[in-house]
């Protein structure tokens, strides 16, 4: 047995489905950050009074980081999502510059940790509006 050849017949997926599980990545991203993400950020965008600013805030601040997890995991760094290549296959720009490990998996969670921010910003929120002022589940305005 070569060094090249993989178990479990994974080389047959390398050769038949990296390359369409990668174009299709390339088609959903496209439709994701370009249509699905832009229409509730034009909903959030109009005036309403059903919603509080600080509200309508942190979701606008919440669909900005889907859209920037979208370009970044599928335009700057492309990882095949399926067991086991995410480990050994990795394409687009930012994996083309060869930087150390350590930097690329920073690079990776920036766009994972940007989500939890605005997310969890909101939940903080809407738990303020709902408990009260006198409760003493409240937390603190600051």
């Amino acid at each position: 047995q070569n060094s090249s050849s993989l178990r479990y017949g994974f080389e047959l997926d390398r050769t038949c489905l990296v390359d369409i599980g990668m174009h299709a990545q390339i088609v959903m991203s496209i439709m994701n950050t370009f249509v699905l993400h832009p229409m509730p950020l034009y909903i959030l965008f109009r005036k309403s009074r059903a919603m509080s600013a600080d509200i309508r805030r942190c979701y606008i601040a919440m669909h900005f980081s889907f859209i920037f997890h979208e370009l970044f995991f599928f335009f700057f760094i492309r990882v095949y999502p399926i067991a086991p290549w995410p480990g050994l296959y990795c394409e687009g720009p930012l994996c083309q510059l060869n930087l150390p490990d350590q930097a690329m998996l920073a690079l990776i969670s920036l766009p994972i940790v940007g989500l939890q921010l605005p997310f969890f910003t909101l939940i903080v929120r809407m738990h303020q509006m709902l408990i009260g002022d006198n409760s003493r589940f409240s937390l603190s305005k600051r």
